[in-house]
């Protein structure tokens, strides 16, 4: 299995530093640019998803739609699961603002709960894929789009399921890979292949031990080389989602 991580693109809630869990905050035009961007690099790379998963939130369904926009077949499944956190009562506060949780009428999401979200998303959707595409001598290329938390909490449920010795950084691939982030449009990208010798089955060791895992990139932004934000303000503000031509809003071509 190929599995590309990728956060969604920049909102206007980003650009404020603002929290934006649940909410669902707009893109800005420089977002709408970032995901053309992204959709036609993985096109230029004849990178033909199987699957696309998507929080169910507009800013990642937007980005997630950017990439089936070159698969016309294939439409991404919406997930509740993969929301960011809910930060409760402090959607919408300043990211370094001080949390005063013990007073507010509703609380911000546990670690635990992102925790039994990402494990299930996995348990009923990754590892049935890939254990599935194995056996019918089948490789899945998927994307899963996200959220920064979200994807963070998920990365670690995922590596929670090898032996970390047939865990494996390859090539240029940040050394952070094990306490990875996310930029808007960023992507991590993994190769799952089973081992010549596998011990699937040996209750010692975690679900895939049978399988080896490779980080191929963290935090990739080679579709954003040269994408320079529109001046005067431009970019930062709000993208017009009845906008048919983002090209043709800026009057060239990025």
């Amino acid at each position: 299995m190929k599995l590309y991580l990728i956060r969604h693109a920049e909102t206007v809630d980003n650009v404020a530093h603002r929290l934006a869990g649940i909410k669902d905050s707009a893109l800005t035009n420089h977002g709408a640019l970032q995901i053309t961007r992204l959709g036609r690099y993985f096109a230029s790379q004849n990178i033909k998803f199987s699957h696309i998963f998507s929080s169910d939130l507009s800013r990642a369904v937007l980005t997630a739609e950017g990439l089936s926009a070159h698969q016309p077949e294939l439409s991404p499944l919406l997930l509740p699961s993969l929301r960011e956190r809910d930060f409760g009562s402090f959607e919408g506060q300043m990211w370094h603002s001080t949390w005063e949780s013990s007073t507010v009428p509703k609380q911000p999401e546990s670690e635990a709960s992102m925790r039994q979200r990402a494990n299930a998303f996995l348990s009923y959707y990754l590892l049935p894929l890939l254990l599935a595409g194995e056996e019918a001598g089948d490789e899945a290329v998927v994307a899963v789009v996200s959220h920064g938390l979200l994807l963070r909490s998920l990365w670690r449920a995922l590596l929670a399921c090898f032996p970390p010795s047939d865990v494996r950084i390859v090539g240029d691939a940040d050394i952070n890979a094990f306490n990875p982030f996310w930029t808007n449009t960023g992507y991590l990208e993994v190769l799952v292949r089973p081992k010549l010798s596998s011990s699937v089955g040996d209750p010692d060791v975690p679900v895939l031990g049978g399988y080896s895992l490779q980080v191929l990139g963290v935090n990739s932004r080679a579709h954003l080389a040269d994408l320079q934000r529109a001046k005067g303000g431009v970019g930062s503000a709000t993208f017009d989602q009845r906008q048919k031509r983002i090209d043709h809003f800026f009057g060239q071509k990025n």
